[in-house]
């Protein structure tokens, strides 16, 4: 074998062996560190957060209007009030198709007392609240949230601008007064599901005491 062959084959070996400890390297990797779950930060559910015990249902039918609640029958556990931020897109409703908070729900809300709860029923229950017109418009600035487990069953939202509110499922006192007017001699009748001048004064106290914002502005056409 002559010197350029020992070379060759020298150059050829360290060639090998850099080649192995390149593929050595790639290969090898550290071990992974897996965090426990309970570890990983997570998106805070906003009713999970506040410390509260779910009321019983049993409770909520002795309330006087029981038979006019629609809540009863989805056996909802918790009531919670909560604004829109109308900085952001505004939606119809606090709750979407897939039973959702929207996006521009403000957090967190408030979970209503027993007390609470009841007081705004006696507001909204009550037939004398309704009978008023409305606008032509609807903008809810806040909305009460009926949960069962810690899932949407239910949703009222209110614009006090439009004087009125949409409630899902449906409230059904709420389109018991009818205005009746004649045209050429055909009755027409329309529907005053919006809320009387009483009954907006007592919505307003309601979310004041909730410290809710965008209550209402004062003196509009519909207190009146």
């Amino acid at each position: 074998m002559n010197s350029f062959d020992v070379v060759a084959n020298t150059l050829f070996s360290l060639l090998l062996i850099v080649l192995f400890c390149f593929v050595g390297s790639c290969t090898h990797t550290s071990p992974i560190i897996e965090t426990p779950i309970s570890k990983v930060e997570k998106i805070q559910d906003p009713i999970s957060t506040q410390k509260t015990t779910p009321t019983p249902n049993t409770t909520r039918q002795q309330h006087p209007y029981a038979n006019r609640n629609p809540f009863l029958k989805k056996k909802y556990d918790q009531v919670v009030a909560y604004n829109f931020n109308l900085k952001e897109i505004k939606y119809f409703s606090a709750v979407n198709k897939n039973k959702k908070l929207v996006s521009n729900i403000v957090f967190p809300g408030r979970v209503l007392s027993l007390e609470e709860e009841s007081n705004l029923f006696n507001i909204l229950l009550k037939t004398s609240t309704y009978g008023g017109t409305t606008a032509a418009c609807f903008d809810p600035r806040w909305a009460f949230v009926f949960y069962k487990s810690s899932q949407i069953v239910g949703c009222i939202d209110i614009c006090m601008e439009c004087n009125t509110l949409q409630s899902n499922p449906a409230i059904a006192i709420q389109k018991t007064h009818k205005e009746v007017s004649y045209y050429d001699g055909e009755k027409i009748e329309e529907l005053l599901f919006g809320f009387t001048p009483n009954g907006r004064k007592k919505l307003k106290k309601f979310c004041s005491q909730l410290d809710l914002t965008f209550c209402a502005e004062e003196n509009t056409i519909f207190d009146n």
